[in-house]
């Protein structure tokens, strides 16, 4: 009978610390919340709570490239107000580099884009009619090249925010290659 007890206070000691353990490295996390955190901080904005709809973070491995796509929900116009009193942010329609970005675009010498997109080749922002967006280029070194050259280069290190105020939905965007 003392085995018994003593198998049993095992099993519960085990149980407790699996708890503990997945409480503070994890589960109890509110997803919802670091991403927001992570869009405030990738944008450069204070963001009001919104609905989480996606958020999905390739980044990792030996050089830290990857993708990293979130789009969350705002009820009230709170979020429009923001943006159009925020100097970065700039009303659709978007500038060729921004669409080439988004969706694909033709220029003279040929089409470029779109390089947001899912697995299958689905631009990951749909088409925006109404809405703002700001383009942040991680890899602009003072006096040289401007964002309009991010199309004419190896690698890409942007951040690109939209939001469409139809629907109420900001995308946030931070791609590294």
């Amino acid at each position: 009978m003392g085995e018994k007890n003593a198998l049993r206070r095992v099993v519960l000691l085990a149980l407790g610390l699996l708890l503990t353990a997945a409480v503070l490295f994890g589960c109890g996390r509110d997803e919802n919340q670091e991403a927001l955190k992570k869009i405030s901080c990738e944008l450069s904005l204070d963001l009001p709570d919104g609905e989480l709809l996606t958020a999905e973070d390739s980044h990792g491995g030996f050089h830290g490239d990857g993708l990293f796509f979130a789009a969350v929900r705002f009820a009230d116009g709170t979020m429009e107000e923001r943006l159009k009193a925020d100097g970065h942010w700039q009303a659709f329609p978007a500038n060729e580099t921004v669409q080439a970005l988004l969706c694909g675009y033709e220029f003279t010498d040929g089409r470029y884009g779109p390089y947001l997109t899912d697995g299958d080749g689905t631009p990951l922002i749909p088409a925006v009619e109404n809405g703002y967006y700001w383009l942040r280029d991680r890899q602009i070194i003072d006096g040289q090249a401007s964002g309009a050259d991010i199309l004419h280069r190896g690698s890409f290190n942007f951040t690109i925010g939209v939001y469409d105020s139809d629907t109420g939905i900001l995308y946030c965007c931070k791609m590294d290659t």
